[in-house]
């Protein structure tokens, strides 16, 4: 009995995480409708990955009004990816990076990997994903190297706000 209430509680987990990880179609009031898994937003604009893995920006002024709320729904329950600057005063500064596990390198393995990162307004990885990459399989090793990285956070107007950038790392 309670091995079934915790598989029970295990799979609701499991649902609550894909349904936040889950596609959405977003419709502007011209009505053309474009999909996609919702990244980061700010005031201004929401940026969606669509199918093809491509960023997508959407200006939050050109969505319908029930796409708004939704967007306000998500924004609500993603505060850390909700209020995100990729323009900021000052730019972040690492404090402490981690070089990638070699464990997770395959050997013989080189290439470059771009990782998109979030910071949040603390200096956290608060979200990191492959942007780019030559070379598939360094692409764990890269995101779990980047996931352990802090740094100062960006500023806009003297006050730390979260951001998003872009990190190229070489394997060799």
């Amino acid at each position: 009995m309670r091995l079934e209430k915790i598989l029970i509680l295990l799979s609701s987990i499991v649902a609550l995480a894909l349904a936040s990880q889950a596609s959405a179609a977003f419709v502007l009031a011209s009505g053309e409708s474009v999909r996609g898994e919702i990244l980061r937003s700010n005031s201004d604009i929401v940026v969606l990955v669509n199918g093809n893995d491509e960023e997508v920006t959407l200006d939050i002024a050109d969505l319908s009004a029930e796409s708004r709320s939704e967007l306000d729904a998500w924004r609500a329950s993603n505060p850390a990816l909700a209020d995100v600057y990729s323009n900021f005063d000052e730019p972040p500064a690492p404090i402490r990076t981690a070089e990638p596990r070699r464990n997770l390198i395959p050997r013989g393995a080189s290439g470059m990997v771009s990782v998109a990162i979030v910071i949040d307004a603390d200096g956290n990885v608060a979200q990191a994903r492959i942007h780019r990459s030559q070379n598939d399989d360094l692409n764990e090793a890269a995101l779990e190297a980047v996931n352990r990285w802090r740094f100062q956070p960006a500023k806009v107007g003297g006050s730390p706000v979260s951001c998003y950038i872009r990190v190229p790392l070489r394997f060799n």
